[in-house]
């Protein structure tokens, strides 16, 4: 699930200012995520999932961005995740969600 930011937390009273929220995550960790999500029909739950999987893009923060690369590694791991999680934790898919975090949109190519 997510892991509260510095605005959740009230470090940072100011919710518009921009604050780090990457908290990485092993190929291991990516797994159990997609098998916790893999047959989860409570939105809230997934959409707990997805966020955390965000949190793991590098570079990331909150509020999240809407331009620039690390926009463009959420869509790319929110599309994997949303399209593909009934496969769980599919080695393909962890692959390829693991590479999708740390590759900028130029060198990250999906073969699902």
């Amino acid at each position: 699930m997510k892991i509260p930011c510095l605005h959740d937390t009230g470090a940072e009273p100011d919710g518009t200012r921009e604050v780090p929220d990457h908290h990485p995550l092993t190929r291991l960790e990516i797994a159990e995520i997609l098998d916790a999500a893999k047959d989860e029909t409570d939105f809230r739950v997934v959409a707990g999932h997805q966020v955390r999987l965000a949190q793991g893009i590098v570079g990331y923060v909150c509020p999240r961005l809407i331009d620039g690369p690390v926009a463009m590694r959420e869509r790319i791991v929110d599309h994997l995740f949303l399209d593909l999680r009934q496969f769980g934790s599919d080695p393909v898919l962890v692959d390829a969600l693991w590479h999708a975090m740390r590759a900028g949109p130029s060198t990250f190519r999906c073969r699902h």
